[in-house]
């Protein structure tokens, strides 16, 4: 997918991310606020690692295949860093301390403050990272579940030498985007093992959604780009307001990548052919078009309600993600920059 409005790497970029799709997996890409995305030619990428699911790549350090930047066990702005650093630390430590202080007043304890509060976390976040380490450091033969205030204050903490905070009990909850925090990521060897680990993720309930599970494959940077794009997609929702957008961005970037084939990406729960389809001029769905693709059973009114509500719904939380995500793909520790912990 490209973010957020054009299918371009930024400058000083020294990987880029990107997903897979087969058959049994589905068309589960990425969301992105432009709803536009490249294919890519596998016989002429260059893949680093795998992940089975998002892995906040851009968040990592390893060109994408290493430890959290700030993880406080090997990454490169965590403790593991700044504890070689007396002086690093010592700035490090009043900088928190100065944060604390202005937001919560000199007296108040440590333990006394939440930790969803010192962090600024929204409480959807909490629960949602995963990874085969707990959170004492031992490896472990099933996927461990992290709280994100947990993990916040346990990276901080060991540099700060105590508690920044207290977590209260999080209730069991919807998991919307299942991100792998642990440091190793698996080899394009392991590419049937990813699969697998991904599947479990799509059919457990806890993470199940046509949004919420997607994988991810770290490329390295060619010399040009447009020679490993054989075409430009644009995925095929919401129908009355983005989508001819969508296609007319689409257009265009396929335009400067040689005139390149431009196809539509279905993922539509109740679609039942190719999950591509070769765009042309007939394929400008209005509103009533939309409507009468959908089922007979409802009045077109009842329909184009549902329609918008559902739409506005998935829209909505998916713009709140994005809005987070593309700083640093690893939307959890937006407010954690104030820290400098990346």
């Amino acid at each position: 997918m490209c973010f957020p409005n054009s299918c371009s790497l930024g400058f000083g970029a020294q990987f880029f991310s990107a997903s897979w799709i087969q058959k049994d997996l589905g068309p589960r890409v990425i969301p992105s606020s432009s709803g536009v995305g490249l294919i890519l030619d596998p016989s002429l990428v260059n893949i680093q690692c795998l992940y089975p699911t998002d892995a906040g790549t851009l968040g990592r350090d390893g060109k994408g295949c290493g430890p959290m930047s700030f993880d406080r066990n090997g990454g490169s702005q965590g403790a593991a860093s700044y504890n070689k650093n007396p002086i690093k630390r010592y700035i490090y430590r009043k900088f928190v301390t100065d944060y604390k202080n202005l937001n919560f007043g000199r007296d108040t304890k440590w333990e006394d403050i939440d930790c969803m509060e010192f962090f600024d976390l929204p409480s959807i976040e909490g629960g949602r990272l995963w990874g085969f380490i707990d959170e004492d450091g031992n490896n472990s033969t099933w996927v461990q579940n992290y709280s994100s205030p947990v993990l916040a204050n346990l990276n901080v903490a060991a540099i700060m030498g105590h508690d920044l905070c207290s977590v209260d009990v999080l209730p069991e909850s919807f998991v919307p985007f299942p991100i792998y925090y642990d440091a190793h990521p698996w080899a394009p060897e392991d590419f049937k093992e990813v699969i697998e680990l991904e599947m479990e993720f799509i059919h457990n309930q806890t993470t199940s959604g046509k949004w919420w599970v997607w994988n991810e494959l770290v490329l390295s940077l060619p010399m040009e780009l447009p020679p490993l794009v054989q075409g430009v997609f644009y995925v095929n929702e919401n129908y009355t307001g983005e989508r001819m957008k969508r296609r007319e961005v689409a257009r265009k970037q396929a335009k400067t990548f040689g005139d390149l084939p431009v196809f539509i990406l279905h993922n539509e729960e109740n679609w039942h052919g190719d999950i591509l389809e070769c765009d042309d001029q007939e394929h400008d769905m209005t509103v009533e078009e939309a409507l009468d693709s959908n089922s007979d059973h409802f009045s077109k009114t009842e329909k184009l309600a549902s329609l918008q509500h559902n739409n506005a719904h998935d829209i909505a939380k998916i713009q709140t993600y994005l809005r987070r995500k593309r700083r640093d793909e690893f939307p959890i520790f937006d407010n954690m920059q104030r820290f400098g912990l990346y």
